[in-house]
């Protein structure tokens, strides 16, 4: 209330609001780019004049959004124990940069988006230095795993902004400040084509089997998984005909579609796959990729949720290297029941998981066929599930960007405006 009176006295014309937001993978990138151009849209509407200075770490997807990148970690995400120790040293010295940037010009406001590995210690440091404000906005699932982060995270957030409905009422449980803005993949799927339209949009028959292939979002998964995905639909093409009948849509994320898709092209031809079409996933490809498909071979990821707000039946596939897995399973005793986000969320197994050794051609050939061939409901029973999720993602009314931009305008103009 302060913040807007002053704004209508024209006294803010000296002022400023300082953000840093922090994210890691292309998936934080992406919801943190919508934040961003959301909080930009709020300030420039309800305090004209106001400076809005966003600073971040994160990539170009970040930057196009107006955010000033302290430091670029694309390429820096991976999964499992000893695939992430090249991109330590990096990271540090990234953290370092950050952190120096942090020392010569205090931010007002912190948003940390996901990246929890980074922003969990990262967001407690700048609690401790500068006693601004945090806030965690798709923050890590603690409600689905052994919450050993939570106490951090209620430690240091002036707020958390929940993206799932049980989230919501976990944090608030744990003595957090919680606002549920519903998940961001629910808003970024609800402009996704229909079927016809995105097999228009990418020149694919309208009448014939399309199998989506979502193996990677970073290098590793290249090639850890592609191999075995390429089999499987190489064995998929073989036993429903090479006619003009089964066709792929390969989607993969900008730096891998530059560096990568020649070579994995190759190899599907090798493999004997025919009718494959590769696709770069930016400005909605990635959507429309999917929205054409029949079926989908995935990953573990985001990229399971956006299938199932985009309503593809799917499998999921992973594999981390064998010296990370037996470290997990032997040694930290770490067995989870589900991988997959609509498996966690929905506590319940509807997506078939296929996991380290259990992840071989023949046997993702045998559950997509299922699926595309609806053995026993396969299909149908993915699909009733997915409206359940929808219900536990999707925010009444507005959608998840805005109602987050709105939730931390505020914390930031009264931060910003207080003396006023």
């Amino acid at each position: 209330a302060a913040a807007a009176a002053a704004a209508a006295a024209g006294e803010p014309s000296a002022r400023s609001i300082d953000v840093l937001i922090s994210t890691g993978d292309a998936s934080g990138n992406l919801h943190a780019a919508n934040l961003a151009r959301e909080l930009r849209r709020l300030c420039e509407e309800q305090y004209p004049g106001v400076q809005l200075r966003m600073r971040g770490l994160g990539n170009e997807r970040l930057q196009e959004a107006g955010v000033e990148l302290l430091a670029n970690n694309r390429g820096l995400s991976s999964i499992g124990l000893f695939e992430a120790l090249p991109h330590v040293l990096p990271a540090l010295r990234q953290q370092r940069r950050v952190r120096r940037a942090c020392r010569r010009a205090p931010p007002q406001l912190a948003v940390l988006v996901d990246y929890p590995g980074v922003n969990i210690p990262f967001g407690r440091w700048l609690k401790a230095n500068f006693d601004c404000d945090v806030v965690y906005y798709i923050p890590p699932n603690e409600w689905m795993l052994s919450g050993s982060r939570t106490a951090a995270i209620a430690q240091m957030c002036t707020a958390v902004l929940a993206n799932y409905r049980q989230e919501a009422a976990y944090y608030s449980g744990e003595g957090c400040k919680v606002q549920f803005v519903g998940h961001p993949l629910a808003e970024v799927c609800a402009a996704a084509p229909s079927k016809q339209e995105a097999r228009r949009k990418l020149r694919l028959p309208l009448d014939a089997t399309v199998v989506a292939l979502l193996p990677a979002s970073r290098r590793q998964e290249v090639r850890l998984l592609w191999p075995t995905m390429c089999q499987a639909a190489a064995q998929l093409q073989l036993q429903r005909g090479r006619g003009g009948a089964l066709h792929f849509v390969l989607a993969l994320p900008p730096e891998l579609h530059r560096d990568a898709a020649p070579a994995m092209r190759a190899q599907a031809a090798e493999c004997g796959v025919a009718n494959l079409h590769v696709v770069e996933a930016r400005d909605g490809d990635g959507l429309t990729a999917m929205a054409a498909a029949d079926a989908a071979i995935s990953k573990s990821g985001s990229v399971n949720l956006q299938l199932g707000l985009i309503g593809v039946p799917h499998v999921v596939i992973y594999r981390v290297g064998r010296a990370t897995a037996f470290v997990v399973r032997r040694l930290l005793n770490f067995d989870p029941e589900f991988i997959s986000l609509v498996n966690l969320i929905l506590e319940e197994s509807l997506v078939p998981e296929l996991l380290q050794d259990d992840c071989t051609p023949s046997a993702v050939t045998a559950e997509t066929r299922k699926l595309l061939d609806d053995v026993d409901g396969a299909a149908a029973k993915q699909l009733e599930g997915y409206a359940r999720l929808r219900q536990l993602m999707e925010s009444d009314g507005e959608g998840a960007s805005v109602l987050a931009a709105k939730a931390l305008m505020d914390i930031a103009a009264e931060s910003a405006f207080s003396s006023s």
